[in-house]
């Protein structure tokens, strides 16, 4: 749904669609446009003198404003996801995202004089870190009616409020209060080899001290025995209002009561698997909790909303993980959640994403390069990619999904075992938190770029493969002797292609890439949100300020 064009003496009415509120706003331009070309007279902008009408000179800057605004908007899409209470009932909230530059002024303002039934919901705070939205609710129809309100330094995106899901829901579950042996997925990740060893030694004294990890997920069973008092809750934004659980004033702190509580499991089961004591990569991280979804569905706002109050926080460090084990569905180069995953990103945060399970390459995934992220998907104990687990070339990582066992919501010492790019995710997450926990015991830095690079660098290409086998007769003892039969040895093939596998055995092998020039090429300016250019091709990023 697009405006029309307009000229400097007259609209083109063949370019606005029939909408009666269209309509209406093209009658007013074409209106205002004759009234200010016949005030003009001979007289221009430039031409006119102080002996010329006053009101002329005006009325041609009039003009001027209104083909200004009037282009503007012709550029803009009202975008209408399938799963927005909007393409349902036909209202819904809209998400306003300015281009050009976003001060807090200009989100303020856009707060004030909302047409009838409409209003407005949140907005961000750029000026203190955060991050540049608009929310409003209304139709098709009060949305424009703001579009065509505002001053705009360039064409801003809208799009509907979309839902945002808890990755894996495609699982097998089963029951357990206590979980015999090590999780294998431990087992694995500790090694270049596929056989399991029975045992979980990663190299390096560090296992996530002094890292901080914040969960975006459904929230945190944090007294569950696996977390040791090592969870804590920070934040919920599902619901009406932003909801801090934690306090500060002067001497005094406290945690508030029933606060990112996780009525779900999937964000105690991710959770475990980044910092538990016993099923989990990195038993030392502080992990702290981010409710933006309190079930298998949520609103995308609340990843807004949380994101924008974590960056105010000064919290963006070499010492912090975000993890994510949340998907879209069907997102676009242009989705705005990739480019403030991607400014956190750019602030110090090490990303790290489940992938998904749609068996496609589709997802986050697609748009990897845009955000800057460790995109992780499943393997199976087979070391071969999970049939679920979303798949290609833009995953950076992959780690074991399958039959995993991690904490659960039931009680303080219930455990599930689940699959899903949802379980591989965290073992990554566990993984970076432990590197950076390295790296600051050794007063070494890391930026989000060079956390990929090592933990990619350092583990195992795994190709796919077929096993080898023997056919024809055995051989056979006669008189004491062997004599051989006929057997032939057919050799193994690949098939596939070859992928990353997480390891963290090699402690020492991570630092060398600490302080190397990793980081995408950057152009100076001053547009809090950039956008990315990804090659496929190459696999290389650069960054383009515009």
């Amino acid at each position: 749904l697009k405006f029309g064009p307009s000229s400097d003496t007259d609209i083109s009415l063949n370019h606005l669609r029939t909408h009666t509120m269209l309509s209406a706003i093209a009658l007013c331009l074409v209106s205002l446009t004759l009234q200010t070309a016949t005030a003009a007279k001979s007289c221009t902008a430039k031409s006119c003198t102080a002996n010329d009408d006053t009101d002329t000179v005006v009325a041609i800057e009039r003009k001027s404003m209104i083909q200004r605004r009037a282009d503007v908007l012709a550029g803009v899409e009202l975008k209408v996801h399938p799963d927005s209470a909007v393409a349902k009932t036909g209202r819904g909230e809209w998400i306003i995202y300015p281009e050009g530059g976003c001060g807090q002024e200009d989100l303020e303002s856009l707060a004030k004089d909302m047409p009838t039934d409409t209003r407005a919901v949140a907005h961000g705070h750029p000026e203190k870190g955060g991050l540049c939205f608009f929310t409003m609710e209304g139709t098709h129809e009060g949305v424009r009616q703001k579009l065509a309100m505002h001053r705009w330094n360039g064409t801003p995106k809208v799009g509907t409020n979309r839902a945002l899901y808890v990755d894996a829901e495609a699982a097998q579950e089963s029951e357990s209060l206590e979980e015999a042996g090590l999780p294998w997925g431990l087992d694995l990740i500790d090694q270049k080899s596929s056989t399991l060893h029975g045992k979980f030694e990663p190299m390096g004294n560090q296992k996530g001290k002094g890292v901080k990890v914040y969960v975006f997920d459904t929230g945190i069973r944090t007294s569950h025995r696996e977390f040791e008092g090592r969870a804590v809750p920070e934040l919920e934004t599902f619901g009406p209002k932003l909801k801090k659980c934690f306090w500060k004033i002067k001497k005094k702190s406290w945690y508030v009561k029933d606060c990112a509580v996780d009525g779900h499991g999937h964000g105690t089961f991710c959770a475990a698997i980044i910092g538990g004591n016993s099923v989990g990569v990195a038993p030392d991280v502080k992990l702290h909790a981010v409710k933006v979804i309190d079930g298998p569905v949520g609103k995308v706002t609340s990843l807004h909303t949380a994101l924008d109050w974590l960056l105010q926080q000064n919290l963006a460090s070499s010492s912090t993980v975000f993890s994510l084990s949340l998907n879209l569905q069907h997102p676009d180069p242009n989705t705005p959640e990739l480019l403030f995953l991607m400014y956190a990103s750019m602030n110090g945060v090490t990303l790290v994403m489940a992938a998904g399970n749609s068996r496609k390459q589709t997802g986050w995934p697609r748009f990897a390069g845009n955000v800057g992220a460790i995109f992780v998907g499943a393997t199976d104990k087979s070391d071969e990619i999970w049939a679920e687990s979303n798949d290609g070339l833009a995953i950076d990582i992959y780690a074991p999904g399958v039959d995993i066992t991690s904490s659960w919501i039931g009680s303080d010492i219930e455990k599930r075992t689940r699959s899903g790019t949802s379980a591989a995710s965290p073992y990554v997450a566990g993984a970076a938190a432990r590197l950076l926990s390295e790296a600051k015991d050794k007063g070494l830095t890391f930026t989000p770029a060079n956390v990929k690079r090592a933990l990619r660098e350092q583990s195992p290409n795994v190709w796919p493969y077929i096993p080898g086998y023997w056919t024809g007769e055995k051989g056979k003892m006669v008189k004491g002797k062997y004599v051989p039969g006929n057997r032939k040895w057919i050799s193994g093939k690949h098939k596939g292609n070859m992928f990353k596998r997480l390891f963290i055995g090699n402690a020492e092998g991570w630092m060398k890439y600490a302080q190397e020039a990793v980081e995408p090429e950057q152009q100076t300016g001053t547009d809090p949100l950039p956008y990315w250019h990804h090659s496929d091709t190459n696999r290389t990023m650069k960054l383009v300020l515009r």
